[in-house]
């Protein structure tokens, strides 16, 4: 869900019923946006009254590196060469800071195999 949705946007969408940018998210459709709406809703908003936003504007640029970085990590690639492929993606971001997490680790890979 995080990677079509940020949690800012997902908060949104579950708090204004907006059951079309709910179905964008592979595997959900209209009933499971319904049901995530109706099982979500009240505890979005207590919790956004409590908290505020999900994250600070400032964290964001080093969210993505840290997601790809970990992502690659896992698949057994060093941290070093995760770093360099971090590297190798940074001025896809610099273009446009909204590029999906997904994107990026897609890059990352192919930077890799090279």
């Amino acid at each position: 869900v995080v990677s079509v949705l940020s949690p800012d946007a997902l908060r949104a969408a579950i708090a204004s019923e907006n059951i079309p940018a709910l179905t964008k998210v592979p595997g959900i459709g209209v009933k499971g946006a319904q049901r995530l709406v109706i099982e979500l809703k009240d505890k979005i908003n207590a919790l956004a009254a409590v908290t505020g936003p999900a994250t600070p504007a400032s964290a964001a640029p080093l969210q993505w590196r840290d997601q790809v970085k970990g992502g690659l990590e896992g698949l057994g690639w060093s941290s070093r060469d995760a770093e360099r492929a971090c590297d190798s993606v940074a001025p896809m971001v610099d273009d446009d800071p909204a590029t999906p997490v997904a994107v990026l680790m897609r890059a990352a890979l192919r930077s890799l195999a090279k």
